[in-house]
């Protein structure tokens, strides 16, 4: 009875703080600010400003959510109450803040980060009762042995098991050829090509041998292309255009290397969405949603036509994925593994270092997890070996033959660069004489010439005009270590300058995944005109002026909008799929999730935030959202 009435109480002020939350501005407006004395006065008016009938109508309907999800969350297990604290608290940053309420740029009150912690409070109480609700009912259903078992079976889905519980190339192919039908409607909109400044730098290279660097945009004579972009997807892009142009049909040539992007990702999909349930025992019901969803969501099918260098990374990032996940579950359930599949496993890592720098990261990381946690130590520590030996010895056999000018250092540390600059502009005289001269040694700017250079939203311009390519390891050493203690002293100097790398995780900012509707653009003036001449830079072709219409349209509706945004699969799928995992004690699943958080991990290091970036979680989200219904710790 005292439960009830508690309930009920808390029900009442969970309400009103939750409608706060939902319906208050993300900041206070200047004439909100100057008309009230309070916070919460500040909150109302703001409230008022959007009518009295909606906000009473949400505050009526959040009523029975509220109740039902706090009487979930008191009759729930101690596990789950703290996954669903720990989840919404951090869940409900990315609601309360934004670019906006936190731009480094404005000068913010103590009112304005009492009203942005207002809304925290209403966002994560709502959060509890949500989460709580469905992590209380996931662990009550999905503690079954399958959920295919259960008295939640969906009979119509029986249909569908001859189709996934069999793991053979007869499946992949109709599941491959399912996904590619229906983003056939995105490669008719995106014709004849989707081409950036980064490929066409790259189809430039393989047309004329002539190479520059992208940073300093100097000529490098001697050369023929550059790493700067993956020299393996130069020679991929540079094979379909010298096709089109034997053929006699430019366009053409371009469209097959488009093509051939989609069908090998939708095969790629295939071969994921059929291998879940038949080997680690994920319910067909979730395999056949999982299809459909990424059949339907648009960002699939459109972003499966744009041709750059993290698209071509990702099939084959995806096969990586389920070789990690079977080698995982082979040496849990001690079962043989053949040398064919350790082939298998080191060609396909192999491939995802070509066709994209920072996997190499990634994919040695996971591997130290497994040699940690589970045993087969020894072979796990050869894998790795072959991992390193590959990413040391390909570049010293290729880079002579093929003529490729290697990067450069300042692409792996370009955040202390920036934060370092931005440092040494501010509180240039407050640094010791030693830190500001080892901080010094890597940049070939003046102070006054990095402030003249630095932007709040990018690293790319001090990382191009400012780094001294001449730093010996010593100085770089001693570089990052001078940042390391003046990023201490100065950690909000730090924030300001690359505050940028927070933004994927910011559902307010509303970043819809999308390249841009055009045919090509960038580097005009070292022959990108010439990459299909009828078009101009920036220049669409009529199915693409048709296609932006639509995708336009579908990011403007609800429910479609959050699953095509970067945040939904940057924070909030990994963050609920941890969770879940938790709740159901699949403590073994949590390794698969290391690639993830790596890949989350690099996103804190980029030069600015492009949503190209974050591609791999995006791609990767069929297997986290499938991660808590794995049972690779049985046989």
């Amino acid at each position: 009875m005292y439960r009830k009435i508690a309930v009920v109480g808390l029900t009442g002020i969970s309400t009103f703080f939750a409608w706060l939350a939902l319906t208050m501005g993300e900041v206070a407006d200047s004439s909100i600010k100057s008309a009230t004395t309070s916070v919460m006065d500040a909150a109302l008016l703001s409230i008022s400003s959007n009518g009295s009938f909606s906000s009473s109508l949400l505050f009526l309907l959040l009523l029975i959510p509220v109740y039902v999800g706090w009487d979930f969350f008191f009759k729930a297990s101690a596990r789950v109450k703290i996954c669903t604290l720990i989840s919404s608290a951090v869940l409900g940053f990315s609601l309360a803040l934004s670019s906006r309420n936190l731009n480094p740029e404005v000068h913010r009150l103590v009112f304005d980060y009492q009203y942005i912690f207002l809304r925290y409070v209403g966002f994560v109480i709502l959060l509890i009762c949500c989460l709580g609700f469905f992590l209380c009912w996931c662990e009550k259903v999905l503690q079954v042995k399958s959920l295919s078992k259960s008295k939640f079976r969906i009979v119509i889905f029986s249909k569908l098991e001859p189709f996934y519980f069999s793991f053979n190339a007869k499946n992949v192919l109709i599941i491959s050829s399912v996904v590619f039908l229906f983003w056939l409607p995105w490669i008719v909109m995106l014709f004849p090509a989707n081409i950036g400044p980064d490929t066409v730098a790259q189809l430039v290279w393989m047309r004329t041998g002539k190479v520059w660097d992208p940073s300093t945009r100097l000529n490098l004579p001697g050369y023929a292309l550059s790493d700067h972009h993956p020299w393996f997807d130069s020679l991929i892009y540079g094979a379909f255009d010298k096709f089109g142009f034997w053929i006699g049909n430019e366009e053409a040539g371009l469209f097959l290397l488009e093509l051939f992007h989609a069908v090998f990702l939708a095969a790629s999909f295939g071969v994921v969405l059929t291998y879940l349930p038949s080997r680690v025992g994920v319910p067909v019901e979730l395999a056949a949603g999982l299809t459909l969803f990424v059949a339907l969501v648009p960002v699939y099918g459109r972003l499966s036509m744009s041709v750059v260098k993290d698209l071509t990374f990702m099939p084959f990032y995806l096969l990586w994925l389920v070789v990690y996940i079977e080698y995982a579950r082979r040496t849990i359930a001690r079962c043989k593994i053949p040398v064919a599949f350790y082939c298998l496993f080191i060609s396909l890592s192999i491939l995802c270092m070509l066709t994209r720098k920072i996997a190499f990261y990634i994919l040695l990381f996971s591997l130290a997890a497994l040699l940690i946690f589970i045993k087969r130590r020894v072979v796990t520590s050869f894998l790795m070996l072959a991992l390193v030996l590959s990413q040391m010895l390909i570049p010293k056999i290729v880079f002579p033959v093929l003529h490729v000018a290697p990067s450069g250092v300042q692409e792996v540390i370009v955040v202390p660069l920036q934060q370092s600059a931005g440092m040494l502009i501010e509180h240039g005289d407050e640094i010791n004489n030693a830190a500001r001269k080892q901080m010094l040694a890597v940049y070939s700017c003046s102070v006054g010439q990095m402030k003249s250079n630095i932007s709040l939203e990018s690293a790319d311009s001090i990382k191009d005009n400012c780094f001294n390519r001449k730093s010996s390891k010593t100085d770089l050493i001693n570089f990052l270590k001078s940042w390391a203690r003046q990023a201490l002293r100065y950690p909000m100097t730090c924030w300001r300058y690359t505050s940028w790398l927070l933004y994927p995780f910011y559902m307010n900012s509303n970043r819809i995944y999308d390249e841009g509707f055009f045919v090509h653009w960038g580097w005009e003036d070292r022959g990108g005109n010439g990459i299909l001449r009828q078009y101009k830079s920036h220049e669409k072709s009529s199915n693409q002026k048709i296609g932006e219409k639509v995708y336009t349209t579908l990011e403007r509706l609800p429910i479609i909008n959050v699953l095509m945004t970067e945040t939904t699969y940057v924070l909030w799928i990994p963050v609920i799929s941890l969770g879940l995992c938790i709740v159901l004690k699949r403590w073994a699943n949590l390794l698969i999730s290391v690639p993830f958080l790596l890949s989350i991990g690099t996103l804190l290091v980029s030069p600015m935030a492009q949503l190209r970036y974050s591609w791999s979680l995006l791609f990767g989200a069929v297997i986290l959202i499938s991660l808590p219904f794995m049972k690779i710790h049985e046989e």
